[in-house]
């Protein structure tokens, strides 16, 4: 934990993202099961069940990126600006954007193939260049649409951040029940 007694601001503002990244995991329950949300001094945990599969579907990454970058997202929404403390779920995005790219075949053939011949290391960073461009694009739209939806779901943000701050641990069964109160996460 970075530190025991934050200040309110910094509470809610974590409170908030751990809130952000259930209320987008709560629009994929096809691949992810909420356990619970937990914050303590300046650091927060989200955490949800991955529903196993014996592949990995193109939607279940592009949840996972949504998921990753909704904490950021959510405390700009609610907040007013992002914190210092997302930089491990934005690299998690932009890790599962590249290999959706690289490892998974979810791109040309030729951009996941080694380079052989006297070009290999121009022929690299060209390789590298375009891929790098993807992943870009493909971040951007995550981010967009995941900003779409929490823009639309921004009262269960904050009342479930509300809740988070004021419990400091929140199970399962309490998370659902929030998310429902509305029936509006879909």
């Amino acid at each position: 934990d970075r530190v025991k007694d934050a200040p309110t601001q910094d509470n809610i503002a974590v409170a908030y993202h751990e809130a952000a990244h259930a209320v987008m995991a709560a629009r994929y329950p096809k691949y992810f099961y909420l356990k619970k949300l937990t914050i303590r001094g300046a650091s927060g945990l989200f955490t949800a069940k991955e529903i196993e599969e014996d592949y990995w579907p193109y939607a279940k990454a592009i949840a996972d990126i949504k998921i990753a970058l909704s904490g950021h997202i959510g405390e700009k929404l609610l907040i007013g600006e992002g914190s210092r403390g997302c930089e491990v779920d934005l690299e998690g995005a932009r890790t599962t954007a590249y290999n959706l790219f690289c490892r998974v075949g979810y791109s040309s053939a030729w951009e996941t193939l080694p380079r052989v011949g006297n070009q290999t290391r121009r022929e690299t960073e060209i390789k590298r260049r375009k891929v790098e461009k993807k992943i870009e694009r493909l971040l951007r739209q995550c981010e967009k649409e995941a900003t779409k939806y929490l823009k639309k779901h921004k009262q269960e943000v904050k009342r479930l951040g509300e809740l988070l701050f004021m419990k400091k641990r929140l199970k399962s069964s309490q998370i659902i029940e929030i998310l429902t109160q509305n029936d509006k996460i879909k």
